[in-house]
């Protein structure tokens, strides 16, 4: 038995043309005839099923290489896009935390004004340095 494809497909090409050719009257009984034809129109739809499976194949492969060049390309783009997320994600969070130190200090400074009120008791509401203060933190609360 053959290995080669190639080889086994051209012989089965000149087997057709054989079949075709061949009119031997000794032979051409209605059976043998009939026969004949059956195993030439076998060989041709397998002549045709074999031409018409390479080009599919071809076509597929084609496809294959295109869609795995489109996935690669697509997947570098996902993680430059990811990339820049991470990034703009960690200057967002320093500007939160920036944001939020700030607060906080103003927080602290208004206690302290508020403490330092308490111990001379004064009035919280006429202390232009502790409504200055809150004014301040609120506008960074309401920021946020």
């Amino acid at each position: 038995m053959s290995n080669n494809i190639e080889k086994d497909i051209e012989i089965l090409e000149s087997m057709l043309e054989e079949y075709k050719n061949c009119s031997v009257e000794e032979i051409d009984m209605q059976i043998n005839v009939t026969f004949r034809k059956r195993q030439a129109e076998a060989i041709e739809n397998i002549l045709s099923n074999r031409e018409r499976l390479l080009k599919e194949n071809e076509e597929l492969t084609n496809n294959n290489f295109k869609l795995t060049t489109e996935l690669e390309n697509k997947r570098k783009e996902y993680q430059e896009t990811y990339k820049d997320v991470r990034e703009e994600l960690k200057e967002l969070q320093t500007k939160v935390n920036k944001h939020n130190n700030l607060v906080e200090e103003i927080r602290s400074k208004i206690n302290e004004r508020q403490f330092e009120l308490q111990q001379e008791y004064k009035d919280f509401k006429d202390d232009i340095r502790l409504n200055t203060l809150q004014e301040i933190y609120y506008m960074f609360v309401e920021d946020k």
